[in-house]
């Protein structure tokens, strides 16, 4: 049996959230910080693995293997810090990692109907997104 190899590349692991997307969490969680780049709401200055997360966090963070699950303990020791009282991660649904620690600590998880659209690409997503839920 011979396999072929496939790989699924891109010119950035760093995939903007869709707006669609981003106002439909919004209007139900009513987000007050966002760490990601390029930041949606909240006072950024550019090192979110650096500066305090607060509040009602929503959070894309780059999808590049091990800085994924970065951003996911980066945010795990914000809420058990107190600084939080929600996150809300949109990931790749990918059995990773930070996939496994979130599912770990309770998150809910919502998959996304349909691959998407992220707003800085030309196509659809290559994978299936799913938002994880984490609050205490």
């Amino acid at each position: 049996m011979t396999f072929q190899k496939v790989v699924w590349s891109s010119k950035s692991y760093k995939w903007n959230t869709p707006d669609e997307i981003f106002q439909d969490l919004h209007k139900e969680f009513r987000f007050t910080f966002d760490p990601a780049v390029p930041p949606r709401i909240g006072n950024f200055s550019g090192n979110a693995l650096k500066e305090p997360w607060t509040g009602r966090v929503f959070c894309n963070p780059p999808y590049k293997r091990g800085l994924t699950k970065r951003w996911v303990l980066k945010g795990w020791k914000e809420i058990t810090l107190g600084h939080c009282e929600l996150l809300v991660f949109l990931l790749p649904l990918r059995n990773n990692p930070g996939f496994k620690f979130l599912k770990s600590k309770g998150a809910e998880f919502r998959l996304c109907d349909k691959r998407l659209k992220f707003s800085d690409a030309d196509t659809g997503a290559p994978f299936d997104s799913v938002v994880a839920i984490l609050t205490l």
